[in-house]
């Protein structure tokens, strides 16, 4: 059990390399890690697994470009095999110090008496006061009340160990459980020991401790990982999980030359009775940073709304330019049909993620004065949002309305717009591998938007066919995401709490309208500033197990610049045909492309 506990301190270290990467604004920037052999670097010159192999927390590590090695060693692990919870370990070698979970705390808190809030704190441990007492009881130096009783001190201990990080400044906290200790090949040896109860109780009393402590709680359900293992090994790519893959009695002198086959080290899930092979760690680490990092993802179905808005502006937009300068008759109505392709490149900071939107838009307006025009649009989007790096992603459905009104007066011009959507999140899929295999967590949730602009402008007259002037336009959004939870009730099924993205964005501009023989060109480039992008976090959690942690997410560019050019001409039959298209320059966190095509006529 010692090495598997490595887990929840990787899972740490990989999420945090993983957010920084991912978004522009901070976050974590330390990471500690406290256990037994389950997260124990090499602080006895080797490790519990096949060696040299390496940990899930030094899987994650190198990942992220991090290395941790013990705190014995000057790192970030403080983890020693053979560690308990607050009690000495006959497990520990004699002469080598007696460093429980309490001591490894003691000596983080030493050096660093107030703790940054900003670092995630992994802790797994308990199989080692497991085995210690059950050896007790075997011996007949305990009851089996006092076994019981020893084990849920234990875990409640571990309880007080986590709320003295906590009261230290510590802000995040991975908390693994213990897997199903009956289920390794020494627990299968010894069927009369009460391994799997007594997990159990450990974990129960854990588990049951753990919303009380009033911190954030990134949960590893190690319990239920290991027994998916168990029932199914070949969708983590192993063929063997009932014996162990070392000749050796103890991984932590298993080479590559003690295996029991060349290739155990990467087929069996165990090295020894207890501890998980290198492949065993992989799938561990695997398991961690897609839970940690899960909120990053999920983040980004606050901002697809946004999006959706662009296009339907583009469309009401491009069916304005249309009609400019061109007669028209009051109290008629003209109708419109506008098709528009979008495309949003998050390359730059999210991993590869991007939103392919298809948009349609009807409507009608109609001139109610000389100077007044007002009208309503019908929109429906489909947007195909990837989270990148085969990461899975969403589908976005959006039905949604807009009423707008425009004045004009001589050269000046005054207009607004206001809007609804219902959000219908279809599909929501986590990828993610889990050593050589891979799982898919997915689910459905929605949502509602509210959007609402004013805008104007100023024309010049450059000449009989042209005109250009000064535009400005300010524009309101609401997106707000339904809490939701993944289907199923897997070890990785997450639940997300409730989203909102708001948006306060001004365009400054000028623009440019005229005509070339049949054709009337129109163009206009923006500097475009986002006043209400705050950071934003997304809490999260697991089906399976209590505890739940906000991690902040995706933050998009709030500055750059938008073009946009098009023309329109006469079809026929008072048909009237315009096309556009748009992109972005200098948004730091991927550009987006756009093709506006619509028809208007007059009824």
């Amino acid at each position: 059990m010692r090495s598997m506990k490595r887990t929840l301190l990787s899972s740490a270290l990989a999420t945090g390399i993983a957010l920084v990467h991912q978004s522009a604004s901070a976050q974590f920037n330390q990471f500690f890690f406290f256990g037994d052999s389950l997260t124990d670097a090499g602080v006895y010159g080797a490790r519990f697994t096949v060696n040299p192999g390496l940990v899930w927390a030094q899987d994650l590590g190198n990942r992220y470009g991090i290395a941790v090695i013990p705190s014995t060693q000057g790192g970030i692990d403080f983890a020693q095999g053979g560690a308990r919870v607050t009690q000495p370990s006959p497990l520990i070698p004699p002469g080598a110090p007696q460093r429980s979970l309490s001591v490894q705390i003691d000596e983080l808190l030493h050096a660093t008496p107030t703790l940054n809030p900003n670092a995630v704190y992994a802790v797994w441990i308990g199989a080692n006061d497991i085995f210690v007492n059950v050896s007790a009881a075997g011996a007949g130096l305990i009851s089996a009340s006092q076994l019981q009783a020893n084990i849920t001190t234990a875990a409640t201990d571990s309880l007080a160990q986590i709320a003295r990080l906590r009261d230290a400044g510590a802000k995040r906290i991975m908390v693994f459980n213990l897997p199903d200790i009956g289920q390794t090949p020494l627990g299968k040896s010894t069927p009369t020991a009460p391994f799997s109860a007594l997990s159990g109780l450990f974990n129960s009393t854990l588990q049951a401790g753990l919303t009380s402590l009033n911190v954030d709680i990134i949960p590893m359900n190690m319990f239920g990982l290991f027994n998916e293992v168990i029932a199914n090994p070949a969708s983590f790519g192993l063929t063997n999980v009932t014996t162990p893959a070392c000749t050796t009695a103890s991984a932590l002198n298993c080479t590559a030359a003690t295996l029991v086959a060349p290739n155990a080290g990467q087929t069996f899930a165990f090295a020894d009775g207890v501890h998980p092979t290198p492949a065993g760690h992989q799938i561990i680490a695997d398991y961690a940073a897609a839970i940690i990092e899960a909120p990053q993802k999920i983040g980004l179905l606050g901002e697809a709304p946004l999006q959706v808005e662009q296009a339907n502006f583009r469309a009401i937009d491009d069916r304005m330019w249309s009609g400019l300068n061109t007669p028209r008759p009051q109290n008629k109505f003209d109708a419109y049909a506008v098709y528009d392709y979008g495309n949003y490149d998050h390359s730059g900071d999210t991993g590869g993620s991007d939103n392919q939107l298809n948009s349609v838009v009807v409507g009608v307006d109609m001139k109610i004065s000389d100077q007044m025009l007002a009208g309503i649009a019908l929109g429906y989007t489909e947007d195909k949002g990837s989270f990148g790096n085969g990461g899975g992603g969403f589908k976005l459905n959006e039905a949604s309305m807009t009423a707008y009104v425009g004045y004009g007066s001589g050269p000046w011009y005054v207009g607004a717009s206001l809007g609804g959507g219902d959000l219908d999140f279809r599909n929501i899929r986590r990828s993610f591998a889990l050593g050589a295999g891979s799982r898919t967590e997915s689910g459905d949730t929605r949502g509602t938007h509210l959007m609402g602009r004013v805008f104007g402008g100023y024309w010049f007259n450059a000449s009989a066919a042209w005109i250009h002037g000064p535009f400005a336009r300010l524009t309101y959004q609401q997106a707000k995401v339904d809490a939701w939870s993944e289907a199923g009730t897997s070890s990785s099924a997450m639940t997300f709490g409730k989203q909102k993205r708001d948006a306060l964005t001004s365009s400054l501009g000028w623009q440019v309208s005229g005509s070339i023989g049949s054709l009337r060109p129109f163009g206009r480039v923006t500097w475009e500033k986002d006043y209400d992008n705050d950071d934003r976090s997304v809490r999260a959690g697991l089906v399976s197990m209590p505890g739940t942690f906000s991690i902040p997410v995706f933050k998009a560019d709030d500055n750059y610049f938008l073009f946009n050019v098009g023309a329109s001409a006469d079809l026929g039959s008072k048909l009237v045909g315009f096309v556009s298209v748009g992109a972005t320059v200098s948004k730091d966190d991927g550009n987006y492309q756009a093709v506006t095509v619509g028809v208007r006529m007059p009824l």
